[in-house]
């Protein structure tokens, strides 16, 4: 019966009333629905956008704030190189969306990509970027640091496919890797002077991943920058000094082009020549035929003879002519000493090299000759191609930003799904690769479900059918094991089971938690409540006290044993710190632990991702279950 009737509903004050309560409820309801929707919002967010604190993230509505999200997912390791490539305001570059959107009107990308000139070089540069730039010349993007990111996860399932086992990995490797996500791409450092990587079978097979990667995941180096930053050290930072020596009228550093080959003018040819000798990657140049002659007379000058180079060099040569300039493995060791003292030049008594012979090798440069070597050699045949306006050779670069933002704008509601679920994605492969995760949840969840239903309702049951005469005293006593925090239990259990030799087993995560005050609290009041009729009767007919906890008391105290099994659930899925002590070993350890383990090492987005994708069980169980929950409660108070 309702506590107030229809005929009293109607009155005004009641009608006020109910207002003011449903207002109030809808208020309440949106103190915990919006910030749940925040934490959603967050969970696909990245860097770009992760302070915006929006219900509805712009990257899903805005192609700028999808670039956005775009340059921060692929450059975030490398802000240097997003500058390099860009060739923006260095006080400007950032990834958040706002300076993200006024780069995109300065650039003018919107309107550059209707120039159908501009989209046929975007179209050939995207061919150069896939089939034909070396993959010495490009490092690894969407890289996100640590052992996340979709080129990780590309490489860790080519890296299945190819051995099949992590035991079969590890014998190659000469490794003990335990788990395929421990895996990610090598380290590369193309822009150093002195960087050579060490080829081992790990970096072979890594080069041979490297080349099956797509366009969008391929950084390509260009230099111009450290060229730049040579220039601005030089002269303190004033663009003004610069000006005056050269004989130029740059308004910033980042206007100034990398000359490939030595400049003609003699300013610019002294700094040129410091740069290439001191800073420039020896791995990226070139020598003309004279270089090369001059390279083999100070090798021949240095080792004497050839028996002694190629002693030093791990070589084959048979004559000093035969000497080429080093390629893919043979930077390293003496041979790399060798290059940066014939770089130095001044050696007493050996042979140096003319600057004038060097060519400085970058993505820039190659994608020209490749354009010159697709349409007939020239200039005029590129711009003829492809609507261009190229005075020179020099002239043609790479649109690296319009590239970029028409990756981007062309395939918009592909980069948005993917933004979405990336970090849920990175979170479950974390989970479903990391150790026996899932395994171990699974089987504490259940295991901890059973031992619970079995021990307290036969407590509760004890303690409600029999008339002990300190059956309250027990039960004050287990009431009084709810006034102490978990914490407090949690060094006498972990030394108690340790004597035991329990530590890292299954047993260590559920005998503490077997036996539960409230749980027998809340069975004996319904137990209470069920009709001593029905248990008199059965005893007339002979069945004992189990049979009568089986057929009568089981069937009749569904609800609150559902109710008892959700708390249990609730309690083993979302344990950390008692799991995380009595099971120290990676092996039994459970989400839980491991989703703590990885936010140690993960940036927010990725920690508020993995806080959502733990709330999902306990939201579908209480979702799915809320009326067993309901009448768990209720039912005690209505019999």
């Amino acid at each position: 019966m309702p506590v107030i009737s229809k005929i009293g509903r109607s009155s005004p004050g009641v009608r006020v009333l109910f207002t003011t309560l449903y207002t109030l409820l809808l208020c309440g309801a949106v103190t915990m629905i919006v910030p749940f929707l925040m934490m959603l919002s967050g969970s696909i967010s990245s860097q770009a956008d992760i302070s915006d604190y929006r219900i509805v993230p712009k990257f899903l509505k805005e192609d700028t704030a999808l670039f956005a999200r775009y340059l921060n997912d692929k450059y975030q390791n490398d802000l240097f190189t997003l500058k390099e490539l860009y060739r923006y305001e260095l006080s400007r570059i950032d990834v958040r969306t706002g300076t993200v959107k006024e780069m995109v009107e300065k650039l003018k990308l919107r309107e550059t990509l209707d120039d159908p000139a501009q989209r046929k070089l975007v179209a050939e540069y995207d061919e150069f970027l896939a089939r034909a730039i070396p993959t010495r010349l490009w490092n690894c993007g969407f890289n996100l640091g640590g052992l996340i990111g979709p080129v990780n996860k590309h490489y860790q399932a080519w890296l299945k496919q190819r051995f099949g086992s992590l035991d079969a990995l590890n014998t190659k490797y000469s490794d003990q890797y335990k788990y395929w996500a421990e895996l990610g791409v090598p380290a590369e450092v193309i822009s150093l002077r002195n960087w050579a990587p060490v080829y081992h079978e790990r970096y072979r097979d890594f080069i041979e991943f490297k080349s099956t990667l797509p366009a969008w995941a391929r950084v390509p180096f260009e230099g111009t920058k450290k060229w730049q930053e040579h220039l601005r050290y030089s002269v303190d930072g004033k663009i003004e000094q610069l000006n005056q020596t050269l004989g130029t009228r740059y308004a910033d550093f980042v206007e100034i082009p990398l000359p490939r080959t030595a400049p003609g003018d003699a300013a610019t040819l002294k700094l040129w020549d410091d740069f290439v000798r001191r800073k420039w990657p020896l791995r990226m140049m070139q020598l003309n035929d004279d270089g090369l002659r001059e390279y083999r007379l100070f090798v021949e000058a240095r080792r004497k003879t050839i028996a002694h180079v190629n002693e030093e060099y791990g070589s084959q040569y048979k004559t000093f002519d035969e000497i080429q300039w080093p390629e893919g493995e043979q930077f390293e060791g003496t041979r790399q000493s060798d290059l940066l003292d014939l770089l130095k030049g001044g050696n007493p008594g050996l042979p140096g090299l003319t600057i004038g012979n060097v060519t400085l090798i970058n993505a820039s440069g190659l994608f020209g000759q490749w354009l010159l070597d697709r349409h007939g050699g020239t200039v005029e045949g590129v711009n003829h191609a492809l609507g261009t306006k190229f005075a020179g050779v020099a002239d043609i670069t790479i649109p690296h930003a319009l590239w970029d933002w028409h990756t981007v704008v062309s395939r918009a509601g592909h980069w948005r799904w993917e933004f979405v679920k990336a970090n849920y994605f990175e979170v479950v492969a974390f989970i479903l690769t990391k150790g026996r995760a899932l395994v171990n949840t699974v089987v504490f969840v259940l295991l901890s479900i059973v031992v619970t239903l079995t021990v307290n309702p036969l407590c509760a049951y004890a303690l409600s059918r029999f008339n002990l005469s300190y059956a309250y005293k027990v039960l004050l006593f287990l009431l009084a094991t709810m006034a102490f925090p978990g914490e407090v239990t949690l060094i006498p259990n972990f030394l108690l089971l340790r004597d035991l030799g329990l530590l890292n087993t299954f047993a260590a995560l559920i005998l503490p938690g077997m036996a539960s005050g409230f749980s027998i609290f809340i069975l004996k009041g319904f137990f209470d409540t069920l009709p001593k009729e029905l248990y008199e009767a059965a005893q007339l007919d002979g069945a004992g006290e189990l049979r009568m906890f089986w057929q009568i008391t089981v069937p009749l105290c569904q609800p609150v044993f559902a109710y008892t099994a959700l708390i249990t659930f609730t309690g083993a899925y979302g344990a950390f710190l008692f799991a995380l002590t009595v099971c120290q070993d990676p092996n039994m350890w459970t989400i839980m632990v491991w989703l703590y383990d990885m936010q140690r090492s993960t940036p927010e987005h990725i920690k508020v991702a993995a806080l959502v994708i733990a709330m999902i069980p306990t939201l579908v169980v209480f979702v799915t279950c809320q009326r067993v929950i309901m009448r768990g409660i209720v039912l005690p108070q209505m019999n």
